[in-house]
């Protein structure tokens, strides 16, 4: 099964995204997109993206948007902590960076005798997902990632969350 794991960062969970405009491209080549996980050309950027169960929603950024030249294909309303926010709603391919695990072996402890099982053979690639995403506010640009990755997208996965953020820091790991 792919899966990311993300270390928690600042009391935050950030992952590495790539965001391409899905409009640019004819329904053959988005399929094909989809199909293989891997994109055709230059119009894409590499954002930080913040994991946030408390999101409803997908959101980028109104700079990554002007960035990719992206069009918008409507108007949203979302809500904020201060209060609700009209924004411009765009089509994205939002690529999640996923390890796939091909073959395991088993590696056992001479000391312990005990025995455990770990990768052998794995893949690192972007698991792409379709999307529409709104504009951020601009109040919520400087906090160091482009990218909100929301429930319509989180809902799809499987989560599993390792430590005590108080204590030890933790990890996410997200499969699909």
């Amino acid at each position: 099964m792919p899966y990311f794991d993300v270390p928690l960062e600042n009391n935050r969970f950030i992952v590495n995204t790539i965001v391409f405009d899905a409009q640019k491209l004819d329904q053959e080549k988005l399929q094909r997109c989809l199909s293989e996980e891997s994109f055709e050309g230059d119009d894409r950027s590499i954002a930080r993206a913040l994991i946030d169960t408390g999101a409803t929603h997908c959101s980028i950024t109104e700079d990554l948007a002007e960035k990719l030249h992206l069009s918008p294909v409507g108007k949203s309303t979302i809500g904020t902590a201060g209060h609700p926010v009209d924004c411009s709603q765009y089509v994205v391919l939002l690529g999640i960076p996923v390890t796939e695990v091909h073959k395991y072996h088993e590696i056992v402890d001479k000391k312990s005798n005990e025995s455990k099982v770990v990768p052998a053979a794995q893949t690192n690639h972007f698991k792409l997902h379709l999307t529409k995403v709104s504009a951020m506010p601009k109040q919520q640009r400087t906090r160091g990632f482009d990218v909100i990755v929301g429930m319509d997208l989180l809902g799809k996965m499987m989560f599993q969350y390792a430590g005590n953020p108080a204590f030890s820091g933790g990890r996410l790991v997200i499969g699909f």
